[in-house]
């Protein structure tokens, strides 16, 4: 058996000798080389330790007894808990509708950009182009200050007041 210079590899070699001489007369050798193991027994320690310490750490990171959890605070049973869990549960729903409401507009926009430029008219074909190349050689910052602006300017105009965060 071969070991591999300082790389911790294993190979075993396989001789065969061809007993067929070549055309020119010389007989044929060759040398295979199968790579048996590819971890040693050393590597699968050297991975087990530092398996071992990592679950060893990430234990020892929960142990802190001067914290208490506070499932007290979302537990049904009692009234806090039982409110806290509500405006939790209330919230996760109103992300759900807003994540399906985003989904459905983008997909209606999605396709009210992407379907002329599918047509055979020429210039819904240049309009198309013209949309997607100007709003993609626009940086996404540059994006977000924008529509930030005009929703400032929609609430001094209009004089509704919009939520961003």
């Amino acid at each position: 058996m071969d070991e591999g210079p300082e790389s911790g590899f294993s190979f075993d070699t396989l001789h065969i000798a061809d007993s067929d001489t070549r055309p020119d007369g010389e007989q044929e050798s060759v040398n295979v080389k199968i790579v048996s193991r590819i971890f040693t027994h050393q590597h699968k320690v050297w991975f087990a330790g530092i398996a071992g310490l990592f679950i060893m750490l990430l234990v020892s990171g929960c142990s802190r007894v001067d914290y208490h959890w506070g499932w007290y605070e979302v537990l049904p049973t009692t009234p806090p808990g039982n409110a806290n869990l509500r405006f939790m549960l209330q919230g996760l729903w109103m992300t759900l509708v807003l994540a399906g409401a985003s989904i459905l507009i983008s997909i209606s926009v999605g396709l009210l950009v992407a379907l002329p430029g599918l047509a055979k008219n020429r210039l819904l074909k240049v309009l198309n182009r013209v949309y997607v190349e100007t709003f993609r050689s626009v940086p996404t910052l540059a994006l977000i200050l924008i529509v930030s602006w005009a929703v400032r300017w929609m609430e001094n105009r209009l004089g509704a007041r919009v939520s961003m965060g």
